[in-house]
């Protein structure tokens, strides 16, 4: 058996592994049927040579995620399961009042994903940045870091026909699609695709709470879809751009925002600054 390959030291390179097939995770498989654990999480499989916190990963072809918005203390959490409703992550976004007031859902934000030991491994950095396609100096990018590891980026692709956005790997090369519709707020029409751009390899759903078991009513419920054996890395970026994909078009994030006044005046000192950051 190889030794596992060391992690490099600079967080700003890419992890090997992401490059080099020869360096993807090898994973110990089992004919027994997966263990439910009585907290509800999944258990860890045994990898080797995978960037730490992205272990889950190796055993999945599925994100479920349910986000719920508490506006008590300005945040947003989500909590992603694989297809077997095993607990694998949940994340948490943080966000300031007056921006969302401005920007909306093209708010930037810093998304950090937790472990079931409650270990931040995962990070969504997303700058402010603007949703329509005619404003293509300022489109959507996400950055995705493991660990302080690089994963990849998400990068919306200029077009006045469709939506789409380029899942990227930490060298920058583009290694699969997300595809929607040009009016893309029903969440089931976006298609992961390969890079010719008409092989479907996995699709983007919302999820109605009454048709899935165990999940809350009073949130919002949405899955993604690929394959097993795709890097570890991307499956991060995958689970990224879910996320990115509803905050821009689930028609939740536009209905039942409830400022109050106070809140209104405060964002008028941060208007200005919002649109001086993007169209700079």
């Amino acid at each position: 058996m190889s030794n596992p390959v060391p992690m490099p030291d600079d967080s700003l390179h890419s992890y090997d592994g992401a490059k080099l097939p020869s360096l993807q995770p090898k994973v110990q498989h089992s004919n027994t049927k997966p263990i439910k654990t009585e907290d509800g999480w999944m258990p860890m499989p045994k990898a080797y040579n995978c960037t730490p916190g992205l272990e889950y990963l190796t055993r999945i072809d599925t994100f479920l995620v349910s986000k719920k918005h508490d506006r008590d203390e300005s945040k947003y959490t989500y909590l992603i399961k694989n297809n077997l409703d095993q607990k694998v992550y949940t994340a948490v976004e943080e966000y300031d009042e007056c921006c969302m007031c401005c920007c909306s859902t093209t708010r930037p934000f810093d998304i950090r994903v937790f472990d079931s030991q409650k270990r931040d491994v995962i990070n969504f950095y997303r700058p402010l940045g603007c949703q329509s396609c005619w404003l293509f100096c300022c489109l959507q990018i996400l950055e995705v870091t493991a660990s302080g590891t690089l994963c990849g980026f998400i990068e919306q692709s200029w077009s006045p026909f469709y939506t789409e956005f380029r899942i990227c790997d930490a060298t920058g090369k583009t290694v699969l699609l997300i595809k929607g519709p040009p009016e893309p707020y029903v969440l089931n029409q976006f298609k992961v695709l390969s890079t010719d751009g008409k092989t479907e390899v996995g699709n983007v759903q919302s999820l109605l709470p009454n048709l899935v078991q165990g999940r809350l009513a009073d949130a919002d419920h949405f899955s993604i879809s690929f394959s097993m054996d795709l890097d570890v890395n991307i499956k991060a970026v995958l689970l990224a751009a879910l996320i990115l994909i509803d905050c821009l078009y689930n028609r939740s994030e536009y209905s039942g925002s409830t400022y109050d006044l106070t809140t209104a005046l405060l964002a008028a000192d941060a208007i200005v600054h919002c649109l001086h950051m993007c169209f700079r």
